[in-house]
């Protein structure tokens, strides 16, 4: 368990680091869209829509939480 507060911004700063991850491989993630088609390319983007949604808010904490550090 985390001690101080400071221990908890931390590790919210280093969850973010995921979104920022994400983001890096986005390329990739859509490269695979290429193959698809009909419904099952539906439900993939449908799925890396959702996906994208919460990694953004991971974002918003990491600039929060940055700010913060500093």
């Amino acid at each position: 368990m985390p001690d101080s507060l400071y221990d908890v911004v931390l590790l919210l700063h280093v969850i973010g680091a995921v979104g920022l991850g994400y983001y890096l491989i986005f390329p990739l993630i859509f490269g695979i869209s290429r193959k698809l088609s009909g419904d099952s390319l539906i439900h993939y983007l449908n799925g890396a829509y959702r996906v994208s949604r919460v990694m953004q808010y991971f974002l918003i904490a990491q600039l929060l939480t940055g700010g913060y550090i500093m």
